[in-house]
């Protein structure tokens, strides 16, 4: 792979005469693609165009992420002479495309803490919910015997219905994490 560019400084930071010559595995840190390598050293062992190959490279200027294409060059015998091919820096495009994947990662694990936080504290609640809506049941149809006023029953009444609403709701809350993480099994009913 040869820079012939006049602007190959702009872009590396190297004088083209510095890379004459040289392949570009030569410039370039292993593992620090942003594309398919494999794919690509497929297409180059094979003598196969390539287009839109993207890797990073230490440059004398900063590291930096570059965008190649390249078409194989033969001579007149059929013999293989190399690749001829441009390439563009795409470090800008490349960072946002990083900071973006990372946003994303941080989001959905954000996503699950929230969700994991959610059925944790809807279980917590609902086992002490579950007793105060039956004693207030008990209470209520003064199942033990009279309270002694009927403000006790009314009381013990209002106590079981917000107690069933609070439950519906941390139901309901449930059910949105259930669904979040692909838990929900769906009954298909008329309504």
């Amino acid at each position: 792979y040869t820079f012939l560019s006049k602007r190959a400084y702009d872009l590396t930071g190297y004088e083209s005469s510095d890379l004459l010559g040289r392949r570009r595995p030569d410039l370039v840190r292993e593992g620090n693609s942003g594309s398919d390598v494999t794919g690509h050293m497929s297409d180059l062992i094979a003598r196969r165009p390539f287009h839109g190959f993207e890797y990073w490279s230490e440059t004398p200027g900063g590291r930096r992420c570059f965008a190649i294409s390249g078409k194989p060059l033969f001579d007149r015998k059929g013999a293989f002479m190399g690749y001829r091919g441009a390439g563009r820096d795409v470090t800008d495009q490349a960072q946002i495309a990083q900071k973006l994947e990372q946003a994303t990662l941080e989001a959905e694990a954000a996503n699950r803490a929230k969700s994991e936080f959610l059925s944790t504290m809807s279980h917590e609640l609902r086992t002490p919910l579950n007793a105060v809506i039956g004693f207030s049941e008990v209470i209520g149809e003064q199942m033990f015997g009279p309270t002694g006023s009927p403000k006790y029953v009314e009381y013990a009444n209002d106590i079981q219905a917000s107690g069933r609403h609070l439950l519906d709701m941390i139901n309901d809350i449930l059910d949105i994490s259930r669904i979040e993480s692909g838990h929900l099994d769906l009954a298909d009913e008329p309504v």
